[in-house]
């Protein structure tokens, strides 16, 4: 089988190994493997296993969901109570009080910023965050700065720290970035910001290179992309957790625990209190979310416990923190080193294969394989490099098959042989019918497009006001009972109750190629048994002339990640991602246009299958994001609409089309003909809060005073 028996023998090896190899690099800069490389990469991690952090200067303040039941005010919570925070840390002797959640509006009561600017303002040990928000049009790319409220940042005594982080393109957070600079402001990631305050660095002398960052002491290399590699020291919750409740809770505040049983001051109770304890003395302290409802959830390479491979953001943070703390860095292979010493390995692999048997070669290609793998193991644990094996892994088969079907094509009867044995082994028929069978699902993380729904009941705290606590009880067993049972029957998947409110989305974790058709249909059906409830025995006639009840859903489609999220103790299967807050903001606008129902245009796309009548609401630039969306109500079935009602849809939405146009005095004729016939199509319609209504109103604002910039026709949605 050997064929390089002859005087330029080694100089094809050498033609082959040099092609394989490059062509192994260029195949490795594709997306896909470059996944495969970091998923390589991220079992090194969990081989490892977690560092000690028990020595860890780092305290995470956590905003939790058990937080959120003993804090006696619906999140998010007035800013006072973040005065209070900052207060009681300084108490207990925090070195730096680092706080990852976004204050970028103001509280609804002004005297809530005024105490939380005041103890901003009283403590230079406070860090809060900002970032920044890019959007996109057809000529240009436009960033913005996202900080603090100005009453806020004006009081602020450090800059804020940058949260935007690098995500690889499977969406993995591995590199930490060291800040921005904007507008001629340099400004610092959080962990740096957090450092830098902890340390009373002098920023002057801050030096930034093509190879580190430089502060008070600490060089910080820069990988092959400017950043830094994040060392992880474990999973989600490896470092110590304190809830925001327990920090708060001293003499002058009361959790509901205490309002509603007896006292406990956990902060401040001279015997087990956290202040007596000392826990805190010197500690650098990261208040962050873990509460799965404020998304703040991102897949890492290492998994916790569970086996689930999502980390709150605030502990990603306080790993990037604790490995510039213990300068406990992760370095870049040098290219300089990896090319020459992968050539030498995969030319004596290419000189083998070439003189060996066919099984001689296998063996030796896997042994080389796990030489690599090995190699790659060690640099990681005893050397902290990180060095790129996939490209030498995939020349490794590559030489192998190569110099292999080389060798069969200069032997015409070893190749026939080899057709023939690899013919009998496997049916390609029988291949292809394992693997269209398989129903590939993650609990894992895993970016997936799906359709969310959220729901809510409209005025159910007055209506819970009315009732006995037994017949709410009652009730909203009765209620969720109905509306799960309407989710379940499309395929959907139930996420959560929050209070009387329905979380669901549709596509996973089993397939379902028309989810949009499904959300919508679960939404009408949802509506009409909502309806139905209002003429069960448990209410009395008085409670339901006096309360307008309904349900409001918004629903929307798109890219989301789903699978386990959580803690060690406490998880469940969600989703999460910027689609899925627009769902969320989707159900709050019903409000806004006093409709039951409101799906994105994304939605409407993908179930607009001549199933269910939609009206076209216009555009809607919800909190939080910067490009509008278009807006619908699935109205009806459209086998249960009439002519009329579809009469007056059209008639709306050629109104609404005249108002994105800037011609307000037609649309607002048009608008006051069907505001008297929203009835026919709003179950929930009322004279002053309906779609016909609310445009009616801005017309005659914009006919009177016709807005001075560039019209768009956007509505800004005013309604969290």
């Amino acid at each position: 089988m050997a064929f390089y028996q002859n005087k330029s023998g080694w100089l094809q090896l050498f033609f082959v190994t040099t092609g394989v190899l490059v062509s192994a690099a260029f195949l490795c800069l594709l997306p896909p493997l470059q996944d495969l490389e970091n998923k390589i990469q991220d079992q090194y991690f969990m081989i490892r296993g977690p560092l000690d952090v028990t020595d860890s200067p780092i305290v995470i303040v956590e905003v939790s969901q058990e937080a959120d039941e003993e804090i006696p005010f619906r999140y998010p919570w007035p800013r006072q109570v973040y005065a209070k925070l900052i207060e009681n840390l300084n108490r207990a002797g925090a070195r730096v009080i680092a706080i990852d959640l976004l204050f970028d509006q103001e509280d609804e009561n002004p005297a809530n910023d005024a105490a939380f600017a005041e103890a901003l303002a009283e403590y230079s040990n406070v860090v809060l965050i900002g970032g920044f928000r890019r959007s996109t049009d057809t000529f240009s790319e436009k960033t913005t700065r996202v900080m603090p409220a100005r009453i806020l940042e004006n009081a602020m005594k450090n800059p804020p720290g940058i949260v935007d982080m690098r995500r690889d393109s499977d969406g993995f957070i591995r590199e930490y970035p060291f800040g921005a600079n904007f507008a001629g402001e340099q400004l610092y990631s959080f962990a740096l910001q957090t450092l830098i305050t902890a340390e009373k660095a002098d920023t002057t002398t801050i030096e930034i290179n093509s190879r580190s960052f430089q502060f008070s002491g600490h060089s910080v290399p820069k990988n092959r992309n400017g950043f830094m590699n994040i060392n992880y020291y474990g999973g989600n919750r490896t470092f110590e957790h304190i809830g925001f409740e327990k920090i708060v809770d001293d003499g002058d505040f009361d959790t509901r625990m205490e309002m509603q049983a007896f006292p406990i001051n956990e902060f401040s109770d001279p015997e087990y209190g956290l202040l007596a304890s000392g826990v805190l003395e010197n500690k650098i302290v990261l208040v962050g979310a873990t509460m799965p409802e404020l998304q703040d959830y991102h897949p890492v390479p290492f998994a916790a416990s569970g086996g689930e491979t999502i980390m709150s953001g605030v502990e990603i943070h306080a790993n990037a923190l604790q490995t510039i703390l213990d300068e406990n860095f992760l370095y870049d292979l040098p290219r300089a080193v990896a090319w020459p010493v992968s050539f030498l390995l995969l030319f004596f692999l290419a000189y083998a294969v070439n003189r060996l048997k066919i099984i001689q070669g296998v063996a030796v290609t896997f042994l080389i394989l796990a030489v690599t793998a090995g190699a790659g193991y060690i640099l990681f644990t005893q050397f902290s490099m990180m060095a790129d094996i996939l490209p030498v892994l995939l020349a490794s088969v590559g030489i192998f098959i190569t110099i292999t079907t080389q060798n069969y094509l200069s032997e015409q009867k070893e190749k026939q042989r080899i057709t023939s044995m690899f013919s009998s082994y496997v049916s390609p028929d029988l291949v292809n019918r394992l693997i269209e069978g398989e129903e590939d699902f993650k609990l894992a993380g895993e970016s997936k497009h799906l359709t969310v729904l959220f729901s809510d009941i409209a005025n159910f705290s007055k209506l819970s006001e009315k009732m006995p606590a037994e017949k709410v009880v009652a009730f909203m067993n009765e209620y969720l009972g109905s509306m799960t049972s309407i989710i379940t029957n499309e395929d959907g998947t139930l996420d959560k109750y929050i209070g009387d409110a329905v979380m669901a989305f549709f596509g996973a974790p089993l397939s379902l190629p028309e989810h949009a058709v499904h959300a919508c249909r679960s939404a009408l059906l949802m509506q009409k048994a909502s309806e139905e409830l209002k003429k069960s025995v448990i209410f009395d006639e008085d409670t339901i002339q006096n309360i307008s009840f309904h349900t409001r859903i918004g629903i929307n489609t798109g890219a989301m990640v789903v699978g386990n999220m959580g803690s060690g103790q406490r998880f469940n299967y969600t989703v999460m991602g910027d689609n899925v807050n627009l769902g969320a903001r989707c159900e709050a606008a019903c409000k806004e246009f006093g409709i039951p129902i409101m799906v994105t245009g994304a939605t409407k796309k993908e179930a607009d299958n001549g199933e269910f009548l939609f009206r076209y609401l216009g555009k809607l630039r919800v909190i939080g994001k910067q490009q509008p969306v278009d807006i619908y109500q699935p109205v009806t079935f459209k086998e249960q609409s009439d002519s009329e009602v579809e009469e007056v849809i059209q008639t709306f939405e050629q109104a609404v089309n005249l108002y994105l146009a800037g011609d307000w005095k037609t649309a607002a004729r048009l608008f006051e003909e069907t505001r008297e016939k929203e009835a026919l199509i709003n179950p929930v319609s009322k004279k002053k809060v309906n779609p016909s209504a609310f445009y009616l109103n801005l017309c005659r604002i914009y006919i009177k005073t016709p807005p001075v910039e560039q019209w768009d026709g956007v509505i800004e949605q005013s309604v969290k």
